[in-house]
């Protein structure tokens, strides 16, 4: 039924949009990627932003989230009934997260099997250590000012 046939003088315009994904949290490089490739592993999907901040990421949390066909949803969980557990969700695409845990060698097996999907969201949490050391980095240089004032006065 798509078979269009072409005739004499006809102009035909071809297109092919680039798939994506995004990045955010704690990488070197966060914003949104183009690639061109057939398929892309979250390893390199990571490596494009310039990896994890070594700072502040928390490695044994990357997650991705995507949408995914419900029907592949079901084969993926190997779902007994998989009406039951899906029907309050009452959509054709599901909402669906993925948990890679860097701190594992595993983690790093897995995300080199994981193919990327257009329009795929990778988000990398902060450690827990980041936060108290934004609370530290606020009162040093309070601290530092009360300690010259005291080694003034002395």
């Amino acid at each position: 039924s798509k078979n269009i046939f072409l005739n004499p003088g006809d102009v035909v315009y071809l297109y092919k949009q680039a798939s994506t994904y995004s990045i955010y949290g704690a990488s070197n490089g966060n914003g949104r990627y183009e690639h061109g490739r057939r398929e892309l592993y979250l390893s390199e999907a990571l490596g494009n932003s310039g990896g994890l901040n070594n700072l502040q990421a928390d490695a044994s949390e990357v997650y991705v989230f995507r949408f995914i066909d419900r029907s592949e949803l079901n084969s993926i969980l190997l779902l007994k009934d998989p009406d039951s557990a899906l029907d309050s969700l009452d959509l054709a695409r599901v909402p669906t997260l993925f948990r890679f845990n860097l701190r594992e060698p595993a983690g790093f097996f897995y995300t080199q099997l994981f193919a990327m999907n257009d329009n795929d969201v990778v988000y990398i949490p902060d450690a827990d250590t980041v936060d108290l050391n934004k609370f530290i980095s606020v009162l040093s240089p309070t601290t530092s000012t009360s300690r010259n004032v005291k080694n003034f006065n002395d």
